[in-house]
């Protein structure tokens, strides 16, 4: 999978797979924070974040730094710092409980995974590369522009057969402007064969053989 994201990302084609921010921040060798959780467990997220903004003393009693995973239809005990069991937290060290359940949680828990993608993907786009770029650019680069500019749109068709100001013409644009952008990303699939537009705008359209082709109306 990682090495599918990569050549995607070096031929400039747009892949239909959306990532969590963490993922995104994982590949790049950005840092992990609190926040990126919010979009991967909420309910994990909500509770550390009670954690950090009040006492916990009467809240959380006997707790050690451990964790609760899944495994082979089980559960197993993990510790989230060396000699987590025996660590109670407190509100003296509840900081550092919420960072390592947070990076547990978005990594730790499933690094093999993780590890494996990002090894596929710097295989295609060397890591002395990708470190130059955000979280955001990456996601970007790797997914195209998930909003579709409708004018973008009408400014790189060709229109063949047809005129710019035909009746035929400027009902299709006004129905696409009418239409949600999941509709918009229907028509675009239907038409050409990718839900998405390239970073490059309509410009830089690519078609079923990777070239690229202008969008036509005809």
């Amino acid at each position: 999978a990682g090495r599918l994201c990569g050549l995607g990302m070096y031929w400039e084609i747009p892949v239909p797979v959306h990532f969590t921010r963490s993922m995104y921040k994982l590949i790049v060798g950005d840092h992990l924070t609190l926040a990126d959780l919010e979009a991967v467990d909420l309910t994990l997220f909500n509770s550390l974040k009670y954690m950090m903004e009040n006492d916990i003393t009467d809240v959380f009693i006997d707790m050690p730094f451990t964790v609760e995973r899944e495994f082979f239809g089980g559960a197993q005990t993990v510790e989230l710092i060396p000699g987590g069991s025996d660590i109670i937290v407190t509100n003296e060290n509840k900081m550092i409980y919420v960072n390592a359940s947070a990076i547990d949680r978005m990594y730790m828990s499933v690094k093999e995974q993780i590890d494996a993608f990002i090894e596929g993907f710097v295989d295609i786009i060397p890591r002395d590369l990708i470190q130059f770029f955000t979280a955001q650019e990456i996601e970007l680069l790797m997914c195209g522009v998930q909003e579709i500019d409708v004018d973008d749109w009408q400014r790189n068709t060709y229109y063949r057969l047809l005129n710019r100001d035909d009746t035929l013409v400027r009902w299709f644009w006004d129905i696409v402007r009418e239409s949600s952008n999941e509709i918009r990303s229907k028509i675009l699939q239907f038409s050409t064969g990718t839900a998405v537009v390239p970073v490059g705008g309509f410009a830089m359209l690519q078609g079923s053989s990777g070239n690229v082709r202008i969008f036509e109306l005809y």
